[in-house]
């Protein structure tokens, strides 16, 4: 079978839409092999290539699926998959791209016992990159971290997978914006937050219920803390945080919560951040 992404692939509810019905459907077949077509690709923001490869390697794992790429049409369409190491990934080579742009912040996939790594990776290709460098507090830069490990930790607890985690982000200069993903294919928000709290039945109520400083942990209802101290970072910086779990695409814009049904599910739980300065 073949499929063709098309149109504008962004860090927003129709750009997770269309990569989310593009697991749906591939999702129906085991052992099958996929030819996913770039040529009708206008635009892709970098950080979504976290998602799409999480999802495609998932297909491939769970399904048997082969996924088969042209990479001259990613050249062709969207290079910035390859600058930052989307095609590195999904070819399983050690191919090393260097961005001249210096744009991108690379495609990276984080096991559990990858913390220190990890940490290594949010401090110095994410917050020291040129896209946030002389706009972050020592004391934004220590909380956002810090934000991060707890989440990546919360993967570990709590997704109920073996699979890592995949991390990626893009600057743009010119928009002085600046965007980065974290995914994870796990259990998603909803299942271990209802064993916490019965009265949680669905997906929105679940990520509301989380970014509040909620924890799933025993013994405490606080200790969440993780989504919480980013959303009030982009409060205060008019930044944005999107959630993406199950059915629902949870979104504060900057100045307020929006929610939306993604029509599809989406294993595990996405977190983009956008800063704008």
């Amino acid at each position: 079978m073949e499929y063709a992404l098309s149109g504008d692939l962004r860090t927003n509810l129709m750009g997770f839409r269309k990569l989310v019905h593009l697991y749906d459907l591939v999702s129906q077949y085991e052992g099958s092999r996929l030819k996913l077509n770039f040529g009708k690709i206008n635009f892709f923001d970098a950080n979504m290539s976290a998602v799409l490869l999480a999802m495609l390697q998932k297909l491939e794992s769970d399904n048997n699926n082969k996924i088969i790429i042209d990479y001259d049409q990613i050249d062709q369409n969207c290079e910035v998959l390859r600058r930052n190491g989307f095609v590195s990934h999904l070819s399983k080579t050690t191919e090393v791209v260097e961005d001249i742009r210096k744009s991108t912040v690379p495609l990276k996939t984080f096991k559990s016992t990858d913390a220190d790594a990890f940490v290594s990776y949010i401090e110095n290709d994410f917050l020291k990159h040129r896209g946030l460098d002389g706009h972050l507090s020592e004391s934004a830069f220590g909380k956002i971290k810090d934000s991060f490990l707890e989440i990546f930790c919360n993967v570990e607890l709590h997704s109920e997978t073996n699979r890592p985690m995949y991390t990626c982000g893009q600057f743009y200069p010119t928009k002085q914006e600046f965007k980065f993903t974290v995914v994870d294919v796990g259990v998603g928000f909803l299942k271990n937050i209802n064993k916490k709290d019965r009265a949680i039945s669905t997906y929105e109520e679940a990520i509301d219920w989380a970014v509040k400083g909620n924890s799933t942990k025993k013994g405490t209802t606080q200790g969440g803390t993780g989504l919480s101290t980013i959303l009030r970072y982009c409060r205060s910086s008019k930044g944005e945080i999107h959630i993406v779990s199950g059915d629902c695409y949870w979104r504060f814009n900057g100045k307020e919560i929006e929610k939306y049904s993604l029509n599809k599910y989406f294993c595990g739980a996405t977190v983009h951040l956008i800063f704008r300065y």
